[in-house]
């Protein structure tokens, strides 16, 4: 939606969004160094869109750095789940001044995740060119490098690349100095939404909102022209064309993309042999798509078959098509699928990135495991066996159990707050929060990894249970869906129990919270043994649980 439309139309989707739900709740304090105005109901809007229903605490105009240093009580009160510090090139008169206070300012700042502003360039050069060495210019990309230093070094610290965004739209657009003047806005308001949808862009990352993977069309989507007309030879899709050139640079993005762990999925109407004939001088191959739905069944049929394969919802995807009428059908079968609007190849890579589907906030040895876990099942499902149980003993898997700890955590945490369908409670949970319950005597803390004959799927299963004299309460429990009926959960909670007997347990509770995802897991403790107290919490004793027989061996 045109940032326009977006400023004009805000009272009411704010009205139409606010009714949607459910949503995840997230405390933000929004501390800047200029008047914050529109920020906060745009923001607001961008992350109900996204499913998140924010609380918002106002810092006063310019005194950001007060606020944090000195512990403003109404702040700390507040108990922010996020900071964002919204300091621009309007608070840099002495870039390095504001880097001391930056840094000031984090080190204060405790559990709470930080978002913090880069700075964009100025609007004019003293210097002229030689501004970017000697000048203002040089120090703001000095205070840059200062803070993308501190981005890596420090934990839950994110950048808000207002940089990059006021470069994308040109500093003519981003400024309005007319509107700073008069009423100490930073940026146009025109630059408002852009600058909004992106900070929502990252707090959705951050609470598991990000799509999961990406269905792609093949003829004039991935290359250019159609495989079973044209042949393999006639197709658009290297650097001998302008066209191809356009494919070709779209296939080595689809790629970058699938390498930060987002498997890929083929969705064609096209005879199957035929269609794969036209990766013979693709940049990407067959073996680097998880799902291959090539046949002439309906975009939306084969879409689902896709998700099922990838054990996911049709909302966690991003379908990718050049026709409009079927991009119309799956927005119609699926509306929460995302489903960017298209037109001629050059555009592809710019509708794909700018909409921010796959925002990277954590990266995890784990995350580079993920494309290969996905092709391995496909794999795993192409022998013929007697019965499931013989085909989970040909795997061989191998399970390894244990604590929590510093080590772990950055996934431990990235895995509970993205995971939707193993999940029994959708607890969401910051890092400093993992890290204290995994400090605390009176919690277990558990996490598993697999591997089998195909590879190693890497961490895959947490749970947390609190423990009060001689009775214990599951009280947070995922898995990821990449290792579904595989006995993992089985393998984990006898684990479990084996602690919490050597701890005195005598009774175990668990707790379950039905969403609109989780329906897979909604008997598990009824099948696993358990009688419900309430509805929500259920209970067994220790000794009488029943757990199924697992295929595989556990390591500790």
């Amino acid at each position: 939606m045109p940032p326009g439309e977006v400023l004009r139309r805000k009272r009411a989707l704010l009205r139409e969004l606010g009714e949607a739900g459910p949503f995840t709740p997230v405390r933000i304090a929004l501390l800047g160094g200029s008047t914050i105005g529109e920020i906060e109901p745009l923001l607001r809007l961008f992350l109900l869109a996204y499913g998140i229903d924010p609380v918002f605490f106002i810092g006063q105009y310019d005194r950001w750095y007060e606020e944090v240093v000195f512990e403003d009580p109404a702040l700390v009160t507040f108990k922010p789940d996020i900071v964002w510090i919204h300091v621009t090139f309007r608070n840099a008169g002495d870039p390095e001044a504001l880097g001391d206070k930056l840094v000031a300012a984090w080190d204060t700042l405790g559990s709470p995740v930080i978002l913090q502003n880069n700075i964009e360039l100025p609007p004019y050069r003293v210097m002229g060119n030689r501004d970017a060495s000697h000048g203002l210019l040089g120090r703001i990309e000095a205070l840059n490098r200062r803070i993308a230093e501190a981005a890596v070094a420090r934990s839950k610290f994110y950048i808000n690349d207002i940089h990059w965004l006021s470069a994308q739209i040109g500093l003519d657009v981003w400024y309005d100095d007319a509107l700073w003047y008069t009423a100490k806005y930073a940026c146009s308001l025109e630059a408002l939404p852009l600058l909004c949808g992106n900070t929502a862009r990252i707090v959705k990352s951050l609470l598991g909102k990000n799509q999961k993977a990406l269905a792609l069309d093949l003829d004039n989507t991935l290359w250019g022209g159609v495989v079973g007309d044209d042949g393999a030879e006639g197709l658009e899709q290297t650097s001998d064309t302008p066209r191809g050139m356009a494919f070709s640079e779209f296939q080595s993005y689809i790629k970058a993309v699938s390498a930060l762990g987002i498997p890929l999925a083929i969705v064609s109407k096209n005879d199957p042999d035929t269609a794969l004939t036209g990766f013979s001088k693709a940049l990407l191959k067959p073996e680097d798509f998880s799902a291959v739905y090539a046949n002439w069944r309906n975009k939306d049929a084969n879409l689902r078959a896709a998700a099922s394969d990838l054990n996911l919802g049709t909302d966690s995807l991003v379908f990718i098509d050049d026709n409009p009428a079927e991009r119309a059908l799956v927005r119609a079968s699926f509306p929460n699928t995302a489903v960017p609007e298209l037109s001629g190849p050059e555009t592809y890579i710019r509708a794909l990135d700018r909409a921010g589907y796959f925002e990277v906030t954590a990266q995890t040895p784990d995350d580079t495991l993920r494309v290969a876990s996905y092709k391995a099942e496909r794999e795993r499902r192409s022998g013929a066996f007697a019965d499931y149980g013989e085909f989970l003993r040909s795997l061989k898997m191998k399970a390894t159990f244990g604590p929590v700890n510093r080590s772990n955590q950055a996934r431990v945490t990235q895995l509970i707050n993205k995971t939707n369908q193993f999940n029994l409670t959708t607890r969401r949970l910051p890092e400093a929060e993992v890290e204290a319950l995994s400090e605390d005597p009176g919690t277990v803390t558990l996490c598993g990894s697999l591997s089998d004959t195909f590879g190693d799927s890497g961490l895959v299963t947490v749970l947390f249970a609190s423990v009060d004299g001689p009775t214990a309460c599951i009280e947070l429990w995922v898995m990821s869906c990449r290792v579904f009926k595989r006995g993992l959960e089985f393998a984990a909670l006898r684990r479990l129990l084996e602690i919490l007997r050597e701890r005195g347990t005598a009774t175990v509770q668990g707790r379950f919270l039905p969403t609109a995802k989780n329906g897979p897991v909604k008997d598990l403790y009824r099948e696993l043994g358990f009688t419900s107290l309430d509805g929500e919490v259920w209970e067994a004793p220790i000794d009488s649980v029943r757990i199924p027989e697992t295929f595989m061996e556990v390591r500790r």
